[in-house]
This record gives structure tokens, C-alpha cells and sequence, in this order.
């Protein structure tokens, strides 16, 4: 059995698990709500993001979708591609879109969560006037923490870190100057967002 098919049982086991203790409905919600949130740190790598989540009533979970794109910089590069020359690499995510499903271990859903997402992303990079563009798949499990100032409802801060395992990564690709890169098979993104639930 390869570790990607026992990384994908055990999360699959584990999803499993976290859908059964969600049947637990004390002090869960009693109407359904909806949330808007984005990602401070996409921002500030020169891009966009936007989360749209929905929490269905009587239940821990929540489900969305997210859409972003962003420069890939500085030590990022490092931690999403392997390369043997990343400072000759210019790097973005040209697009992400992304279904998620979190698992709030609290019946109020302020504090801890469990998250995972689905979804598909294109990666440019570029040397010069050379530029590969690739597309892959993902599936990306995540622990998190939502805090409301004042209430448990409006706005909120949301640090999360993901872990992200690539699905259909393209081969390694050279540059026409020798540069070499891949993106990586499974790395980690830590990002803190801001939201406002309604």
C-alpha cells in the first residue's frame, strides 16, 4: 500500500469519525447562518480571496467555498516547489477553487475546528520571457481557530494551517537557462483570515 493511499484511508477514517460525533446536538445552532471570510495573508502576497460558508441548523458542521489567486514569494517558493534555483523563479497561483467542509468541536462554533478541502489550482511560473503554467488537484485537512470579539456572531479572526496534498502534479520542468522545479507533493500554509458570520 503506497503513503498516499494510507494517508487518504486514514483521512477518510478520520472524516468519518468527526461526521459521527457531529450527530451530537446539544446547543447546536437552532437557525442556519452564513459567513463571509477572506484570508489577510493572500492579500498581502498581492492577490485575492474570498470564502463563502454556510452552517446548516442542528448541526457542528459548516460547508463553502473559497476562490483565490496570489504572488508566490521569498521563503513560499521554497515551501511549495522543489527547484534548484528558486531566486531565477518568478512564481503565482493564477487561481484556487475550493470546496471545504469544517467540523466545529465546539456546538456554538467559536474556537477549534477540523477542516477539509477539496479542490483544483493553477501555478505560472515564469523565467524571463519563458512561463509554464500547470494545473493540479488537491485535497488539503486542516485544524483551526475561529474567535469572535464581541459575541458569537459578526466578525471574527481565524488563524488555520493547512496541510496540502497535491493530486496530478505535473513532471519536473527546465528552464531554458538550466532552472529546474516542481511543486512539491505535500507541504504546509499557515494563513489568518478575518470573516463576519451573519
Amino acid at each position: 500500500m503506497s503513503i498516499k493511499s494510507i494517508f487518504l484511508f486514514c483521512l477518510a477514517i478520520t472524516y468519518a469519525g468527526l461526521w459521527a460525533s457531529a450527530q451530537d446536538k446539544s446547543s447546536v445552532s437552532s437557525k442556519p447562518e452564513l459567513a463571509l471570510e477572506a484570508r489577510i495573508t493572500t492579500y498581502l502576497q498581492g492577490g485575492y480571496d474570498l470564502g463563502a460558508l454556510y452552517y446548516p441548523k442542528g448541526t457542528k458542521w459548516s460547508f463553502g467555498f473559497l476562490v483565490a489567486r496570489h504572488d508566490i514569494t521569498g521563503i513560499t517558493k521554497e515551501w511549495l516547489f522543489d527547484s534548484n534555483n528558486h531566486d531565477a523563479l518568478d512564481m503565482r497561483l493564477n487561481w484556487i477553487a475550493s470546496f471545504l467542509s469544517r467540523y466545529h468541536f465546539a456546538a456554538h462554533k467559536e474556537g477549534f475546528f477540523a477542516e477539509l478541502g477539496l479542490g483544483i489550482e493553477e501555478f505560472r511560473v515564469s523565467a524571463g520571457a519563458e512561463t509554464f503554467s500547470n494545473t493540479n488537484g488537491f485535497i488539503a485537512p486542516a485544524i483551526g481557530y475561529i474567535w469572535y470579539p464581541w459575541g458569537r456572531s459578526g466578525f471574527y479572526l481565524m488563524p488555520k494551517v493547512n496541510g496540502v496534498l497535491t493530486l496530478f502534479r505535473a513532471d519536473e520542468q527546465t528552464m531554458a537557462h538550466g532552472t529546474t522545479f516542481r511543486l512539491k507533493p505535500f507541504f504546509a500554509t499557515p494563513s489568518f483570515s478575518i470573516g463576519w458570520k451573519f
